[in-house]
């Protein structure tokens, strides 16, 4: 049990290497916890507002959290210093995600909107994507499709191949809100989830 956390956890993701667990909580904070041991490395990660989410790239060396600030800030996991912040404008990001390369960074924003993102901080181009805000967000392991869901009751898939995302589908089916989005290994199929 890691406990250390005053407020809600929200999310928590293992290092590629399993060695390490990193948690998102409404007390501001992302904490790095040793799984052997169970001790907190330090500094803390913080933001100004709850952390809604966290995510390692693929060779577990930075780390991805996005908050209620509107700043979603890339780690250096090893210095916990701030490489990059992609700034919203105050709007509220539920989620951030890497592409499976790791070149791109994907926002998932109260707005409706996904912006799309290199992980040097350029903004390549932000999706109109739903009406209401999205939740969450994930690539195709090849990187070709990004698929979100939303408020709306809806997940959409986009081609994200081009300069210009390309809307391919609607997918449909829940009474409540789409709050989690998921593709298999594969690529064909997609999972969704809701509180309905």
């Amino acid at each position: 049990l890691f406990s250390d956390h005053n407020q809600m956890v929200n999310e928590v993701a293992f290092s590629p290497d399993k060695m390490w667990l990193a948690s998102a909580s409404d007390d501001f904070n992302v904490r790095l916890w040793d799984l052997e041991s169970g001790t907190i490395r330090l500094p803390l990660l913080i933001h100004p507002a709850a952390v809604n989410s966290v995510v390692y790239n693929k060779d577990g060396t930075q780390l991805l959290s996005s908050s209620d600030d509107g700043i979603v800030r890339l780690w250096d996991v090893a210095s916990s210093d701030v490489v990059q912040e992609f700034d919203h404008g105050g709007l509220v990001v539920h989620r951030a995600v890497f592409n499976p390369d790791n070149s791109w960074v994907a926002t998932a924003v109260s707005d409706g909107s996904v912006y799309i993102w290199t992980v040097a901080g350029e903004l390549v181009q932000q999706i109109v994507a739903h009406d209401l805000p999205v939740h969450d967000l994930a690539f195709n392991q090849q990187g070709t499709y990004l698929a979100t869901a939303s408020d709306d009751g809806s997940a959409h898939l986009w081609d994200v191949t081009g300069e210009v995302a390309e809307y391919l589908r609607t997918f449909t089916g829940h009474a409540g809100p789409d709050l989690g989005v998921s593709f298999n290994r594969y690529g064909s199929r997609l999972a969704t989830s809701s509180n309905d």
